[in-house]
């Protein structure tokens, strides 16, 4: 499964970095992401890992995640490392003039049960991914003059 979805936020660059890129935010606007885990010392960086609890079709989900690349303010990705799909995501940070265009590309395999449906769950993700994506540029352009940035 591979997903691309962009959209552009009216922030600088290290603004929108910093808001999306701080894990303890995720629950804000990954929408079915209802807890975040940091299990790991030190600062997010490359090696960083965390669990993050997801409810999916009712269910609540442990995903173990792992940051596998750290580049401020360009690319954030990650991997996960136990759970119940195999994913790779990255956010890819672009600045145009004063705003800043957000690239989310997901590849995964849905394990188990979630294997069958894996053209709906594409077209639910996809969508997932837009509305995420539409929820972080709401939560950024809500807070110029103050807070990140």
């Amino acid at each position: 499964m591979h997903i691309e979805e962009s959209i552009l936020i009216d922030r600088p660059i290290e603004a929108v970095w910093e808001y999306t890129t701080d894990i303890h935010n995720f629950p804000q606007w990954q929408t079915d992401v209802k807890e975040i885990r940091k299990l790991t010392e030190g600062p997010v960086g490359a090696g960083t890992r965390a669990v993050d609890v997801r409810e999916m079709f009712g269910r609540k989900m442990e995903q173990t995640m792992e940051i596998t690349t750290f580049d401020p303010p360009h690319r954030f990705e990650a991997r996960s490392v136990e759970g119940p799909m195999e994913v790779e995501v990255a956010y890819l940070f672009e600045p145009a003039g004063d705003s800043t265009r957000v690239k989310t590309v997901v590849d995964g395999e849905p394990g188990g049960l979630f294997k069958l449906a894996g053209p709906v769950l594409k077209m639910m993700a996809s969508r997932q991914t837009r509305g995420e994506l539409g929820k972080l540029k709401e939560i950024l352009e809500g807070q110029k003059g103050g807070g990140y940035g």
